[in-house]
């Protein structure tokens, strides 16, 4: 009798994580899988580096956004968000962090996908491309995803959602799709402009990105803009590292692979899948602490652990769900077993990999006193990137036995 209390008991209590979850993650594995047709369109470009400059490109704006939209939803919770875009407000604050953000690191991310050009490939594009198509995909893409967080936030204030259910799902996959969209314009674009206009253009939006950035961080006024970029960068940063390695993987490891389309149509709705797990955790634990509800303990808490087994349960039905809509797409590719063993082989070693990692980088973070809303997604991201990648061409390679 116990038993059948306390199960009735954890359903009331994840009723809205389990029925929001579901249907966001459903919702974001749909757009994933026609994000995945549009990438592997995409990577029929033969430059190399171009799988840098996405993975990157779009790996950031999930970083940047989910991390945009768990810091709104926290705000909710302990009372402090106001629909507003008065100077300092919480809203106003985290577009332009999130905006400088988007700007400074598609200039990186353009440096990067050249070096990567010149490492692996005798290409004669020159740096300035790679960096156009970075910057240009990257405005472009960034305002798109702000605009769908501002309404994703404002939507869930006025109906009363835990946000940090539904936003990392739709915002990382609606961050996919417009930065792999934006990007092949700016590919197109690339090849249509002079050489002088791309080196000017690319020339005007550095100085434009290095002066905000600059005044930003030298403000005199301690605000909360100043603190997320401060807070933010180094970690993005080092994420950079992570997505590089990424679009490494993806362009190295799929050479030898005769029907390597079916992984780079898989791959954006898996790494939304890990991805928006960990953000959904880590969203979680970062409300969680801030309402003093999170301890930094080793052994995980009953709360913890209630969490843990939503997150199981919500890959329990989005992963079939996904195999199911893969089906449809690419069942002319792949034997229908196979693709289903494939992804849901692939998905529970990556939802493992989700738990562990999601909770002992929000644990860590508290440790050294980093607000978990500012570093955890972008830092679980990474990580579960890099791992998700690897496992998924992994077990295809096994099990399509290429």
């Amino acid at each position: 009798m116990g038993y059948k209390t306390d199960t009735k008991n954890f359903f009331r209590r994840n009723r809205s994580v389990l029925v929001m979850g579901s249907i966001a993650l459903a919702i974001a594995i749909s757009a994933e899988i026609v994000a995945g047709h549009a990438f592997a369109d995409a990577m029929n470009d033969k430059r190399s580096g171009i799988a840098t400059i996405f993975c990157c490109s779009a790996a950031m704006k999930g970083y940047i956004f989910c991390s945009m939209g768990s810091r709104l939803g926290t705000s909710m919770h302990i009372g402090t968000f106001q629909v507003s875009f008065k100077k300092g407000s919480i809203l106003r604050s985290n577009v332009e962090a999130a905006m400088a953000l988007t700007l400074d690191f598609s200039l990186l991310i353009g440096v990067a996908g050249w070096v990567i050009s010149k490492m692996f490939s005798t290409s004669n594009e020159g740096m300035e491309v790679y960096i156009f198509i970075s910057i240009l995909g990257g405005l472009l893409s960034g305002a798109i995803v702000v605009i769908f967080n501002i309404l994703v936030a404002y939507i869930g204030h006025i109906m009363d959602w835990n946000v940090d259910d539904i936003t990392v799902p739709i915002i990382a996959a609606v961050g996919d799709i417009a930065t792999i969209m934006m990007i092949r314009i700016a590919m197109l674009a690339s090849k249509k402009i002079s050489y002088l206009h791309t080196c000017s253009i690319c020339m005007v939006f550095s100085v434009i990105m290095i002066c905000i950035t600059l005044k930003i961080i030298s403000s005199q006024i301690e605000n909360e803009t100043k603190r997320i970029v401060k807070q933010s960068f180094l970690v993005l940063v080092a994420c950079i590292l992570f997505g590089i390695i990424v679009g490494t993987i993806t362009e190295r490891w799929t050479e030898d692979i005769s029907s390597k389309s079916i992984i780079y149509v898989l791959l954006p709705a898996f790494l939304n899948e890990g991805n928006a797990l960990s953000g959904m955790l880590t969203s979680r634990f970062g409300s969680m602490f801030h309402l003093g509800m999170l301890k930094p303990t080793i052994m995980p808490s009953k709360k913890v652990r209630e969490s843990f087994i939503t997150t199981c349960m919500l890959a329990a039905v989005s992963l079939p769900y996904m195999g199911m809509i893969s089906l449809v797409n690419i069942q002319y590719l792949i034997p229908c077993t196979s693709l289903i063993t494939i992804i849901l082989l692939a998905g529970f070693i990556v939802v493992a990999a989700v738990i562990f990692i999601s909770y002992y980088i929000a644990v860590t973070a508290i440790k050294f006193k980093f607000d978990p809303d500012d570093c955890c997604i972008p830092v679980a991201s990474s990580f579960i990137d890099v791992i998700a990648t690897a496992t998924l061409i992994i077990v295809y390679t096994i099990i399509s036995h290429e």
